[in-house]
C-alpha cells in the first residue's frame, strides 16, 4: 500500500524498481531502512523521526533527509542532499557525494565527491579513512575538499591521497 505518515519504511533487496523521485515530504515515518543495493532516492525532502538505516551497497540519497542519526553500515553510499542529522559510518562502508551533513563519525570511508567534490560536515570524528583525490588547483573540479564548520578529531584516522581522478 501507500506510505502513511508514522509508518516504518523498508527498502528491500530484490524489488524490480530502485529508482524512486519520491512523493514522501509532508509526512514523518518512524524508521527508514535501505537494505537492498542499488536505490536512488530524490525529489523531495525526507523526514525520519525515529531512524534512517542504510545496510546494502551502492545506493543514493540526494533528497535531503530531516532525522535522527543516519546509520550507514556497509558498502558505498552517495548522500548529495542536506541534513542537519548526525551520520556515523562504520567500519567496511565508504560514503561519499556532495552533501551537507550534520555531525559525522566516521570509521570506515569518507570520500568526498563524485570524482571529485566538495562535502560540509558539521563536525567531523574521523578514525577511518578520508581519500582525497588531487588532480589541480581548482577545489570540487580538480581536488576533493572537506569543509568542517565546527570541530574536527582525527585522532586515529588515515589520509589516503589518489593522484588524478578514480
Amino acid at each position: 500500500g501507500i506510505p502513511e505518515p508514522g509508518d516504518s519504511l523498508v527498502f528491500p533487496d530484490s524489488p524490480s524498481n530502485k529508482l524512486s523521485n519520491n512523493n514522501l515530504s509532508g509526512a514523518a515515518y518512524e524508521d527508514i531502512t535501505i537494505s537492498g543495493s542499488g536505490y536512488t532516492l530524490d525529489g523531495n525532502s525526507i523526514t525520519v523521526t525515529g531512524t534512517l538505516l542504510v545496510t546494502g551497497d551502492n545506493n543514493t540519497l540526494d533528497a535531503d533527509v530531516a532525522s535522527a542519526p543516519i546509520y550507514f553500515n556497509d558498502g558505498t553510499l552517495v548522500y548529495n542532499g542536506q541534513t542537519t542529522a548526525s551520520f556515523i559510518v562504520a567500519g567496511g562502508a565508504t560514503l561519499k557525494g556532495t552533501g551537507t551533513l550534520g555531525s559525522t563519525s566516521v570509521a570506515g570511508e569518507l570520500a568526498p565527491g563524485h570524482s571529485p567534490g566538495c562535502m560540509t560536515v558539521a563536525s567531523l570524528a574521523l578514525t577511518g579513512t578520508l581519500t582525497v583525490e588531487i588532480d589541480g588547483p581548482t577545489a570540487c573540479t580538480e581536488y576533493d575538499r572537506v569543509t568542517v564548520t565546527g570541530g574536527a578529531n582525527l585522532a586515529g584516522g588515515n589520509l589516503q591521497l589518489a593522484l588524478g581522478y578514480i
